[in-house]
């Protein structure tokens, strides 16, 4: 993170939970609030909760309850047939922080992708890299739907640079008419030099996202796998997806502690990885552009098949396609 936090004496970070990305990119902005000695509270649910709970166990954390999105088919149709469970979920919100917020008085409340968040008494701020939504059937509506609920908020903070290297069109929208701050990469791994030397038959495989999107990752890449017999891949992933004999080379942590998974990205000579934004800027942070990491896009899913197609070839990306060479 390159931006400075503003201060504060006490402060709300409240992530979606759609995988484990929203709640991991707010590590650092936490991390910053408790050196500079501020309190701070914590608000999810589900697997996104217990993430930061786990990492944070000594704060105050509320749990919003709500159920994970049923995520199926293309991303616009997941959105729609969801519909009726988010806008619950905003409501619910919305009268969560109305109540919150008069019973603790925070300084700040922070969200992360969570449209309900913002509070006219307090400043809150939306943290998000889609400000608009890729072009569909049904035009620009989508992006100016949520513009309206952005729009709540105090301001915004996009997790990339200035230059827009990582979010690319992405988060552009002339519908946002708060101001728009880039705050850097925002990642829970603090990496300070290229690690030990790589194994070069070793490769980590990070199969992130909400379900079923992970498993359809894994399905894309079981060819590739059986045709390195020679390699090792370890595949990083919160689902219990395996449904048939897992192949000799490959091995399967699930949950993985932030530990582990650092151990075994740098440990790595080649990275796979669900194209999920989180999961892009921790590999920019993590992993120098001489390492090939390879990217793959979820069927359907038009933020990451735009992501790909902006990474591809930069900053050592490339996408990951069936009959791609490792």
């Amino acid at each position: 993170m390159t931006m400075q936090l503003p201060v504060a004496e006490k402060v709300l970070i409240a992530p979606l939970n759609w995988g484990l990305g929203h709640a991991s990119r707010c590590v650092p902005i936490i991390n910053g609030y408790l050196k500079q000695g501020a309190q701070v509270h914590i608000a999810s649910n589900g697997k996104a909760l217990n993430y930061l709970k786990h990492r944070y166990p000594q704060l105050k954390s509320y749990d919003l309850g709500g159920s994970e999105v049923n995520y199926k088919g293309s991303f616009l149709l997941s959105i729609l047939r969801n519909v009726p469970k988010l806008l619950s979920q905003i409501r619910n919100d919305k009268a969560f922080v109305r109540n919150i917020q008069a019973k603790e008085n925070f300084d700040f409340i922070i969200a992360d992708n969570r449209y309900g968040f913002s509070s006219g008494n307090s400043k809150s701020i939306f943290i998000g890299h889609q400000l608009s939504l890729q072009p569909s059937i049904l035009g620009f509506l989508p992006s100016l739907m949520l513009s309206k609920y952005i729009n709540a908020f105090t301001e915004v903070w996009v997790p990339d640079f200035k230059d827009q290297t990582l979010s690319g069109k992405l988060s552009n929208s002339t519908f946002i008419k708060k101001p728009v701050r880039y705050v850097g990469v925002l990642s829970r791994f603090e990496v300070s030099a290229e690690p030990r030397e790589r194994n070069r038959k070793q490769i980590s495989v990070i199969l992130s996202g909400p379900y079923p999107s992970a498993e359809e990752a894994y399905a894309l890449l079981l060819p590739i796998v059986l045709e390195q017999r020679d390699k090792n891949f370890t595949v990083f992933t919160s689902h219990d997806f395996q449904k048939e004999k897992t192949p000799e080379n490959v091995a399967f942590i699930l949950n993985a502690t932030d530990d582990v998974l650092l151990s075994g990205i740098q440990s790595s000579a080649l990275i796979i990885a669900s194209a999920g934004y989180s999961t892009i800027m921790e590999l920019t942070s993590m992993v120098g552009e001489h390492i090939p990491k390879f990217l793959i896009a979820k069927s359907g899913q038009t933020e990451q098949a735009y992501l790909c197609k902006h990474l591809d070839g930069k900053l050592g990306f490339r996408v990951l396609k069936k009959g791609s060479q490792l």
